[in-house]
């Protein structure tokens, strides 16, 4: 009987030691492990929010929610959440609490974005609630959107294809026919010129070493000719500037050729 009775205590302590350690497990795992100060936030949609959503700080988790009541007004409906964090954690003034999804898979959770204000909230003060994007729902927009993408392309797909087997599309194909023609008459042409280079390569660069001789013979004489030419220029200028002066001087000199010519010729 005596050992019976060991056997039960032992069994007993062996529970209460697994409750206890579940009980504190459990209370880790939902944050209200020790006491919480309590701040609320609203929000136009709480979609995946219930009370026992844990509350992190920037990916930490430090809370819960604890409690969500709907605030109508004017036909606008709210939602305010009351969430409690741990006792003493320090939130900046300018802290805003999102509703957001880590994944696809993931929990949605209310994650407090830190501030940068120096003043801190007292606890029962109101976050700034922002809904963040809601990743199925995105999902599922973008999956309309690229249905009517697929549809234009199908259309597009269609009129390119009766494009290309239309009237136009016969006249795309002479004109790309015709290029081609023009394109192997280009590459022959070019074909023959690399040819005519070849078997006349010793008289071009026969040309090309006389044009040189000839350029360096008119640079040695550039000087004189320079001089010469200006020389004529001078001349042309002063007898226009004569001939302007006194016009009969062509007369005259004309008159004189002539006699002289005469006495010449008698």
């Amino acid at each position: 009987m005596k050992q019976d009775n060991i056997n039960y205590v032992v069994v007993g302590s062996f529970v209460v030691v697994v409750l206890a350690t579940f009980l504190v497990l459990l209370g880790v795992l939902t944050g209200r492990a020790g006491s919480t100060d309590s701040y609320y936030a609203i929000f136009n949609n709480v979609t995946g929010l219930d009370l026992g959503t844990a509350v992190t700080y920037e990916g930490y988790q430090v809370g819960q929610v604890e409690d969500i009541n709907v605030l109508q007004k004017d036909g606008v409906t709210r939602y305010r959440v009351e969430f409690g964090i741990q006792e003493g954690w320090k939130v900046p003034a300018d802290s805003t609490a999102y509703i957001q999804t880590a994944g696809l898979l993931a929990a949605v959770t209310i994650d407090i974005k830190e501030g940068k204000s120096k003043i801190y909230h007292q606890p029962g003060a109101e976050l700034i609630g922002v809904v963040g994007e809601d990743m199925l729902a995105t999902m599922a927009t973008a999956a309309a959107d690229s249905g009517e993408l697929l549809v234009s392309l199908q259309k597009s797909a269609k009129g390119l294809e009766q494009l290309l087997t239309g009237p136009t599309g016969k006249k795309m194909g002479s004109v790309i026919n015709q290029f081609d023609i023009a394109l192997v008459k280009a590459n022959k042409l070019l074909e023959n010129t690399n040819d005519f280079i070849q078997h006349n390569r010793g008289d071009l660069d026969q040309a090309i070493t006389d044009l040189r001789v000839t350029m360096g013979v008119m640079a040695k004489h550039i000087d004189g000719i320079a001089f010469n030419l200006e020389e004529a220029s001078r001349n042309l200028h002063e007898l226009t500037r004569q001939v302007r002066a006194k016009p009969s001087l062509l007369i005259h000199g004309g008159s004189q050729n002539k006699g002289a010519s005469v006495e010449n010729v008698e």
